[in-house]
């Protein structure tokens, strides 16, 4: 929400907010000041990452408009619960799947708006959380089972939400690296950690204790979060397939630019990619 008021002040001419729910995304768009000069139009539209219908209908939307400079892909959660949407785990679906799904699907405006006016952005909200996942989750996997399925197989679920959360985010950053070599000319692809912010994004899982006190003293409010967002969107071509931190390019993980964490990334976009052409061919198109 801090992102839109930043991008108001900024004087975008057109913000459109996709959420979940209508009436939620309407009551935060009317605490919004617009400029008294009309310049800058807000609009809600409805999108549910846990469907897959929901996202492709979002991006077939998106695809109708006539210019989009930038769009911010920056839904997620942190359930601590298992559950299932479209057979695929709820934190891997709405991080992963379907976050990778909806950015592709929007790539043809992108595409088109840098043709005409020179570059156009699709960020990717990544974290840094990528640092503390466990990169064995994923090598212990068989070569014959798909990354995705395997940890959304409910008989292992006991054992699967610890750490879950950090681990759908190197995924994440995995398959956006393989997406940004994909995104065609004039595309800017970048991957941004907001930041430790006080959202209601781990409200299944409160802080307390040690968490807490460490929390007051190095956590971000979402206004200060948002900041690390507008500056992803409008930072230009340099910043292409690379990780912003603080506003700054850093390095991921060591293993994340290992080898090993190189094979992986392949290895998850192609089953990425096999599902995408069973669910909706004609999107997965826009990156064969």
């Amino acid at each position: 929400m801090s992102d839109l008021i930043h991008r108001v002040a900024l004087g975008a001419s057109h913000i459109i907010l996709g959420c979940r729910d209508i009436a939620k995304g309407q009551k935060a768009l009317s605490t919004i000041s617009l400029p008294a000069d009309g310049r800058t139009r807000l609009e809600v539209w409805v999108i549910d990452l846990s469907s897959y219908e929901s996202t492709l209908a979002f991006g077939s939307r998106a695809r109708s408009l006539s210019r989009l400079d930038g769009f911010i892909a920056n839904a997620g959660l942190e359930p601590q619960t298992f559950t299932c949407s479209e057979g695929v785990e709820m934190t891997l679906l709405v991080n992963v799947v379907s976050t990778i799904l909806c950015g592709i699907a929007v790539l043809p405006i992108l595409r088109s708006t840098a043709r005409q006016y020179g570059s156009a952005t699709l960020e990717i909200v990544g974290s840094m959380q990528h640092f503390f996942a466990n990169p064995g989750q994923l090598t212990t996997i068989p070569k014959d089972n798909g990354i995705i399925d395997y940890l959304s197989d409910p008989s292992k679920r006991e054992d699967q939400m610890s750490g879950r959360y950090a681990l759908s985010k190197l995924l994440l950053h995995l398959a956006s690296h393989q997406l940004a070599q994909r995104s065609g000319k004039g595309v800017v692809l970048n991957i941004v950690n907001p930041g430790w912010c006080g959202t209601e994004l781990s409200r299944e899982k409160p802080m307390e204790g040690i968490q807490a006190f460490i929390f007051r003293r190095i956590g971000r409010t979402s206004e200060q979060g948002a900041r690390t967002l507008v500056h992803g969107v409008t930072a230009g071509g340099d910043t292409h397939d690379r990780y912003l931190s603080e506003c700054i390019v850093k390095p991921e993980s060591v293993w994340m630019r290992s080898d090993e964490g190189a094979e992986m990334a392949d290895r998850l976009w192609k089953e990425l990619m096999a599902r995408y052409c069973k669910i909706a061919p004609e999107v997965a198109e826009f990156v064969q």
